[in-house]
């Protein structure tokens, strides 16, 4: 019994040797060459952290943010991940990430260890270490204790033959573009349209009224019903005789402004009261719905050519006393 059990314990101890030795892994710090600082003044070089690892278990990897003993770095690259085989069958997988650093001032930078962690199938936890190494900066500085030269003036670069043609195409475009300005503003000055005046011919105020009237008439709007349309064509056209033989805006008075303004006139005889009844007549016509009897209508018609007619007599007489009295030749009887 002892004899099995010595045995059984030494199995189990071989065996638990070599899952410890298939699980282990190993890191190291790998230097790269460093770049030419002797005439730059700035030390650079590369530096990656290399581990190998058995491919089941999970590595853990270091987060390295700033600088690695004092050196500053400038860049860092992604974790390159790759899987390998040994002759064992056993796959191991590597991980690499590249650091590229810098340092300013000469000395023997020391790279500190950095702890990996890595967990196997089992939950165990696995440890090792990246061995600290060394980097001998080597940087060539500046002698301050000899004479510096003088800083030079500064020069302005000759143009070249591209600029001389940038510049002078521009200044031909700009050219071209006032000279074509200018051409359009003369050329549509001289070819401005040339629109005639039409000498229209003035129909003195009595003439029209008396062929508007003719017009009403014989249109016969009363005769057939359209009573309401008839006074008011009819009230329409002597306002407008008496605008524009009076001068003042009938068509938009009432007939109460109206017989104010006519009043300043003295029309002779009856006219003044006869024209109050046919605008009354009118507007009773328009805004009551009045019919008046068809002798009505006759009569309105023919005070409407009697006022055209007496009125501009009138003026006539009025004018031609003026012109007496002011020595001005007669400009009524032209347009009559």
């Amino acid at each position: 019994m002892n004899l099995y059990l010595r045995l059984g314990l030494g199995v189990w101890g071989i065996l638990a040797c070599l899952a410890t030795q298939a699980q282990t892994f190993n890191a190291t710090w790998i230097l790269g060459p460093p770049e030419d600082s002797l005439h730059t003044h700035i030390f650079t070089q590369t530096i990656i952290l290399h581990a190998e690892v058995p491919e089941n278990v999970q590595l853990l990897w270091p987060d390295i943010q700033d600088s690695l003993g004092g050196i500053e770095i400038l860049a860092s690259s992604e974790v390159v991940q790759t899987a390998t085989e040994n002759t064992s069958n056993s796959g191991t997988t590597t991980f690499d990430q590249t650091f590229s650093l810098i340092a300013w001032q000469p000395g023997l930078y020391q790279i500190p260890s950095v702890d990996i962690q890595a967990v196997t199938p089992q939950g165990d936890t696995l440890r090792t270490f990246a061995r600290s190494t060394s980097i001998d900066v080597q940087i060539a500085l500046a002698d301050t204790t000899s004479n510096l030269e003088p800083i030079k003036e500064i020069r302005e670069a000759p143009l070249t033959l591209a600029e001389i043609l940038t510049w002078g195409s521009l200044g031909l475009v700009v050219l071209l573009l006032i000279t074509g300005i200018i051409y359009f503003i003369i050329r549509s000055r001289q070819t401005e349209a040339v629109i005639p005046v039409k000498k229209v011919a003035v129909i003195p105020p009595h003439e029209w009224a008396m062929k508007a009237l003719s017009q009403l008439e014989s249109e016969k709007k009363w005769q057939n019903g359209d009573i309401k349309s008839y006074y008011v064509a009819l009230s329409d056209i002597l306002r407008g005789y008496m605008e524009e033989a009076f001068d003042f805006p009938a068509k938009e008075s009432v007939t109460e402004e109206i017989l104010t303004r006519l009043d300043a006139h003295q029309l002779p005889g009856k006219l003044a009261p006869q024209l109050r009844e046919l605008l009354v007549q009118a507007d009773f016509t328009k805004y009551a719905k009045s019919h008046p009897d068809p002798q009505t209508n006759l009569n309105s018609m023919d005070f409407a050519r009697k006022f055209v007619k007496e009125s501009h007599v009138y003026l006539q007489m009025l004018q031609k006393a003026q012109e007496q009295e002011n020595n001005v030749p007669s400009t009524l009887e032209t347009r009559a």
